[in-house]
């Protein structure tokens, strides 16, 4: 069976199913569309070292990889319509956030970079909005943990074997492996950590072992990257993880929720009364404020903000054109000609690419979406249903130093759109049981009718 081939998933909908949900359809997914979403997950890891590393792609190949991927993704949304509208519909607020980058088109610095680049984000939602529409959270979730090992191992291999591409500072330094820093690759392993976390719970016997090992091995990944940054990120996932699964509880939710409320007016309180600062958290870390020189430019992309506020420069627009150079000129001599291509925080690149209207528009869908995460882990039995809120949760936090929201051929990216539309399965099954019950009714009147 071909993925284009492939018959829509969970169609068969019964008033008898469970209450709230829908009754599973005919068919799982095929071998092969567990292969595609492997290989475009994959993908996310490999390609951008395959174009900076080694000079083995082109920007057209890449181009042309992403768009099949695209088509391939859409075709079988196309398929599974009467699941995915639905969703579809349920996600509004990510819709006008990603029409808002195509209309920076208009304003855009760089009209033409901006269009391409944001039909390329369009395509790489359309991949997070199929996964989660054919997969279950289940199924997904092991596909993210098998192409974790396979670029985890593939890291390792070059670190070994080839450590002036897979260590920083020429050879000498942390590992980076197939990523294009250490910080990258303190990420991709702390993710790895999170979503196998969430998998654990669900699995038996040698499936257990096999996440405990990825476990262990994600952990030695983020130890060889020495990203302090990355893992404190980790600690604290799987720190609200626990502690959201505490409050859940039926024996200790009371105390737990108590103790989450102290635990916050505390933070507050140090913070306001004992001047904590970033500064003293960081030092205690082993790291300077200036988070590896990040904020050393960031007061000139201030700068650029202020001089439009209201709508920025367009979608991934500042970075590649003249006016971004004129910018960050004087940066770039001091930095010793390094010239920073994106802006290591996810809402300072939101204010560039769509002002302050493009980053009310992200909080929003951000907002929105933290609060259905919440209401679905709290009314789903499985530990497995607080993956959505642990991934919104990880990019919010990692988005201080880097650039995931609106990132587009980005694992973060599709990652994000996963942990929006899961939680929505719930409500779009009950609102399909509710029509079908709709229609069964009126099919029995129009027989009692016919009969009379």
């Amino acid at each position: 069976m071909t993925i284009a081939d492939t018959s829509t998933r969970r169609v068969g909908l019964s008033s008898g199913s469970l209450k709230g949900e829908a009754a599973a359809g005919p068919c799982s997914p095929s071998k092969a569309e567990w292969l595609f979403v492997y290989a475009v997950l994959l993908a996310t890891a490999v390609i951008p070292g395959l174009k900076q590393n080694y000079n083995l792609l082109n920007q057209t190949e890449i181009q042309i990889i992403w768009s099949v991927a695209y088509v391939i993704a859409g075709r079988q949304l196309w398929v599974m319509r009467e699941q995915a509208l639905p969703l579809i519909r349920r996600c509004a607020t990510l819709w006008v956030l990603i029409l808002l980058m195509f209309a920076s088109t208009v304003w855009s610095v760089e009209p033409g970079a901006t269009i391409i680049d944001a039909i390329e984000l369009l395509g790489t939602t359309v991949i997070g909005l199929y996964i989660a529409t054919r997969f279950t959270l289940p199924e997904f979730l092991k596909i993210i943990a098998i192409m974790f090992a396979t670029a985890g191992s593939l890291s390792l291999v070059i670190v070994v074997f080839n450590p002036g591409w897979g260590r920083s500072y020429w050879g000498t330094g942390p590992w980076q492996g197939i990523y294009l820093d250490k910080n990258l690759l303190g990420a991709a392993a702390s993710l790895a950590i999170v979503t196998q976390a969430t998998l654990f719970s669900s699995l038996k016997g040698r499936e257990r072992l096999f996440v405990a090992a990825g476990i262990a091995f994600a952990f030695l990944l983020l130890i060889g990257a020495n990203s302090a940054t990355a893992f404190g990120d980790c600690v604290i996932v799987l720190f609200a993880m626990l502690v959201a699964s505490a409050c859940r509880s039926p024996k200790f939710g009371g105390l737990a929720r108590f103790a989450t409320v102290l635990g916050i007016t505390m933070a507050i309180a140090a913070v306001v009364v004992f001047g904590l600062t970033l500064d003293a958290v960081f030092n205690a870390l082993g790291r300077d404020l200036n988070l590896t020189g990040r904020t050393d430019f960031w007061p000139y992309l201030q700068e650029a903000i202020a001089d439009r506020p209201l709508l920025g420069f367009g979608y991934n627009a500042f970075f590649q054109s003249s006016i971004g150079s004129d910018y960050l000129s004087a940066y770039v001599v001091q930095a010793g000609g390094w010239f920073p291509y994106h802006a290591h925080n996810s809402y300072l690149q939101t204010l560039l690419d769509a002002g302050y209207v493009g980053l009310t528009m992200l909080i929003v869908v951000v907002a929105v979406s933290t609060v259905k995460a919440i209401i679905y882990f709290a009314r789903e039995p499985n530990f497995t249903s607080i993956w959505p809120l642990a991934i919104i949760v990880f990019l919010s936090i990692t988005s201080y130093t880097e650039t995931y929201y609106l990132d587009y051929n980005s694992l973060e990216w599709i990652l994000f759109v996963a942990a929006i539309v899961y939680p929505l399965q719930r409500s779009a099954a009950a609102k399909a049981v509710t029509r079908l019950d709709g229609r069964s009714r009126n099919d029995q009147l129009r027989n009692l009718v016919a009969d009379a």
